[in-house]
């Protein structure tokens, strides 16, 4: 496989917010609030299908019972492990949850973007490099905030954390794995990570439940059974 998958932010509107300082991911829930102009679209699929696979009843389970924004959808299996896994977008910033299962359990990968961020996922090695913050105004110079996570025996793990705010970048240095690190060497990271994520980092085509304007498709839930069910129950759809 050699397309892309890079969750970039795509809205069209989004309020813009002055951040005084480095954002937390509390924040998080205030952001959705007030960034998304949107109709929250539920997952109202329920599926009538025979399980043969634990994860099929998992993951069914898990989308009949989602009722928070969804604005698209993508499944397939991009760890190689012959189980597919389901990307959610949920806010159109960049955040998102991935579903896997692994020892006969379902989990969640929960990758926040606070509006000035991305996700991007890196097909080579397996890892999601996220984003969730960096400085963009005079309060918030310095700031960066990004996880890596990679694909081990036990699911997704992080692997990789770089944390600075803007007394940190003042003071000139910030945190590698909870270490402390000159800013040349932050800045080095930075570089490097960038570097990887232009090279290598692939795109995914979402099947979108909205239009341009965040509103949602007059078919989107016709769109999400239709898919959910090719995608999960490919012998019972021929």
């Amino acid at each position: 496989m050699n397309h892309k998958i890079n969750f970039l932010p795509i809205l069209p509107v989004i309020i813009m917010i002055i951040f005084n300082g480095c954002i937390d991911s509390g924040s998080q829930d205030n952001i959705n609030e007030s960034a998304l102009i949107a109709s929250d679209i539920q997952n109202e699929t329920k599926m009538l299908q025979d399980y043969t696979y634990e994860w099929q009843k998992s993951y069914s389970d898990y989308l009949n019972d989602y009722e928070n924004l969804l604005l698209g959808i993508y499944i397939d299996d991009i760890n190689g492990d012959n189980i597919p896994e389901v990307i959610l977008d949920i806010n159109g910033l960049g955040s998102l949850n991935v579903l896997y299962f692994i020892n006969t359990e379902m989990k969640v990968l929960e990758l926040t973007v606070a509006s000035f961020g991305h996700t991007n996922y890196i097909e080579e090695t397996g890892q999601f490099i996220n984003l969730h913050f960096y400085g963009h105004t005079t309060g918030t110079q310095g700031c960066w905030e990004q996880y890596i996570y990679s694909w081990t025996p036990d699911g997704y793990v992080m692997t990789v954390s770089m944390e600075r705010n803007t007394n940190n970048y003042l003071d000139g240095y910030g945190f590698i794995n909870g270490e402390k690190v000159y800013n040349t060497e932050f800045n080095e990271q930075i570089d490097y990570y960038k570097k990887i994520e232009e090279q290598q980092s692939t795109d995914i085509n979402f099947i979108k439940l909205y239009d341009e304007n965040l509103d949602k498709l007059p078919n989107s839930k016709e769109l999400l059974n239709q898919y959910v069910n090719e995608k999960l129950f490919p012998k019972n759809n021929g």
